[in-house]
């Protein structure tokens, strides 16, 4: 019998997707003719983010992503896909289970719905939620827009900033403004898993660098 190569872990995939994204993140820089300094006053990001980012070092979670997007002048799903066309009057996408793109956090695994349908009004998501307390968040995510979720399995605690926790069960689903802090967070034994889409963004309009601001001064650390 021939030999086979062998299948790839989880933990290889996801290396693979944070270099493949990564790369991308750099050559968008570049073609640009940005340094980290610039890209960091763009989105705010701190400078050592973004090196780590490029370099596939860091898993990036979704405030940060739609910062790079954003301040970028990208859309979102370019950091995920090589390729896309625009999404125009009358257009039809479908898509299978499988042709999602897949990134991978210490809290979260995303699974990007059209990562190459380019200028999207919203973000469609499949998550599978890994955190199963609180405690798991160095700090709470928020960014600008609106969020939809939908519990798909398991048990969900919804962590919105001022709030007690709202427990949300298969079937259930919130929508809140993104722009104030919150997290999900598994509440059974299983990892729960969800549909989430966020909208509002503006991730695919670019926003002007602060001028006051030098390099990396007022930057979200990481």
């Amino acid at each position: 019998m021939g030999s086979q190569s062998p299948t790839p872990s989880g933990s290889s995939r996801n290396e693979e997707v944070l270099q493949s994204m990564g790369l991308r993140l750099r050559e968008l820089r570049r073609m640009n003719g940005w340094t980290l300094e610039d890209v960091s006053r763009r989105t705010g990001l701190a400078i050592s983010t973004i090196s780590k980012a490029e370099r596939g070092l860091m898993a990036l979670g979704y405030d940060r992503f739609i910062a790079l997007a954003r301040g970028m002048g990208i859309d979102v799903g370019e950091l995920f896909s090589p390729g896309g066309d625009a999404f125009e009057q009358g257009c039809v996408a479908t898509s299978a289970a499988d042709q999602a793109s897949v990134h991978e956090t210490e809290t979260y695994v995303y699974r990007m719905l059209f990562p190459d349908v380019r200028g999207k009004q919203m973000v469609p998501m499949l998550g599978q939620i890994k955190a199963h307390s609180i405690a798991s968040f160095s700090r709470l995510i928020h960014h600008e827009g609106e969020e939809f979720v939908y519990v798909l399995g398991g048990e969900l605690d919804l962590f919105i900033e001022g709030r007690d926790p709202i427990r949300l069960v298969p079937g259930e689903c919130a929508y809140f403004d993104s722009s104030s802090g919150h997290a999900y967070v598994s509440a059974g034994a299983r990892d729960a898993q969800i549909l989430v889409v966020c909208c509002g963004n503006q991730a695919n309009k670019q926003e002007e660098p602060p001028g006051s601001e030098s390099p990396g001064n007022g930057a979200i650390s990481e």
